[in-house]
């Protein structure tokens, strides 16, 4: 590496967004440039909670590459759901595919290397158990963690065990789900080391006839994704979560929480082979 690489490597590491606009090519979006300086702190933790496409992937996919080019770190990806994780690595390898660097990196289906340090690398994988999440060490680790309001709460702690390094950070990003759990806890500032940057995908304002409607507030998301979602109710789950990006008060005579059924369909649609269940009566007694 010459003084000038040198010295371009030295400002990506303060700025990760320039190294996305010049590097990998992209403009982000200021709710995603406001979460990259957050994480270029030195042992950041941050909870990005944030409505429904407003380009949570994406921003974790550009960390992976700048964490890996500029820090030669490790960099585990994870989520509770196999399919979310294969929805990150997808995006690494649309926005890797396109990169200045990309003959920096040996680039497989759930792995990145770079190639002239191959102890810098990135891996996703499902939290299925604590042993495996607590394993990655590394003086330099970026701990990336999707759709964190399904992730029990020994997840969140298997990932503070595994960072005990010099410069280990964690970011976890997600729709809020319930008021419960770790991630509700991280997300609403009661546990003092962590950063919570919300976004919601829409806002309320009040046009020139004096009618309040709801609006989007990033170019990623349509005024009809909204609308759809409103005709659920403004204080529905449905909007209130995936829009407004606020967490689902849990009402008392709920039996199963909104969070549940969104894990259970994922667990769902991971089950191989779905099993014929036979026709049950249910009686609301």
């Amino acid at each position: 590496m010459d003084d000038k690489e040198r010295r371009a490597v030295a400002h990506f590491q303060a700025h990760p967004e320039d190294y996305v606009r010049k590097v990998i090519g992209a403009e982000p979006e200021p709710q995603q440039v406001e979460v990259m300086r957050l994480m270029a702190q030195p042992n950041a933790r941050v909870a990005f909670v944030a409505a429904n496409g407003v380009g949570k992937d994406t921003l974790c996919a550009w960390l992976v590459e700048w964490f890996l080019y500029c820090h030669e770190g490790v960099v585990p990806t994870t989520s509770a759901s196999d399919r979310q994780v294969g929805i990150l690595w997808k995006e690494i390898a649309q926005w890797t595919g396109k990169s200045r660097a990309r003959p920096a990196f040996e680039l497989l289906q759930r792995r990145m290397v770079k190639k002239s340090n191959p102890a810098a690398y990135a891996e996703g994988f499902k939290a299925a158990s604590a042993t495996r999440m607590e394993g990655y060490h590394s003086p330099a680790l970026l701990y990336i963690m999707t759709e964190a309001r399904g992730m029990e709460d020994w997840g969140f702690q298997a990932m503070l065990k595994a960072c005990t390094g010099q410069d280990n950070r964690i970011l976890v990003q997600s729709v809020p789900g319930d008021e419960v759990g770790e991630f509700y806890m991280v997300a609403s500032g009661q546990r003092a080391r962590w950063k919570s940057f919300f976004f919601p995908a829409g806002k309320k304002i009040q046009d020139a006839n004096k009618q309040t409607r709801y609006i989007p507030t990033t170019k990623l998301v349509t005024q009809e994704s909204i609308d759809e979602k409103l005709e659920y109710g403004e204080n529905s789950a449905w909007f209130v979560a995936p829009v407004l990006a606020e967490f689902i008060q849990a009402g008392s005579l709920a039996l199963i929480s909104l969070g549940q059924f969104h894990m259970a369909v994922d667990r769902w649609d991971e089950t191989p082979e779905q099993p014929e269940w036979p026709d049950v009566l249910g009686v609301d007694v």
